[in-house]
């Protein structure tokens, strides 16, 4: 699998995008931890001018999708 990052197609509309720092603020974790699940694409992202940026709608989604998965896990609703 690439590390790559996909870049944005010309003239999209720019979601809300989060930087590192934003998104570990968001996620209550560290910078470190969230530039390793960017680059190991576990957390949905992208890369313009070498600047890696998080859609925040993506990573919402990414999250609920995480959340239930351990509630199905743990059995807790």
């Amino acid at each position: 699998m690439s590390s790559k990052k996909p870049k944005m197609p010309e003239g999209a509309i720019w979601p809300a995008l989060l930087t590192l720092r934003e998104a570990a603020a968001y996620m209550s974790c560290s910078y470190g931890k969230v530039q390793d699940l960017a680059h190991r694409n576990v957390i949905p992202s992208y890369q313009q001018d070498g600047l890696i940026r998080i859609p925040k709608t993506e990573l919402d989604k990414h999250i609920e999708v995480v959340v239930s998965a351990k509630k199905r896990k743990t059995g807790t609703f």
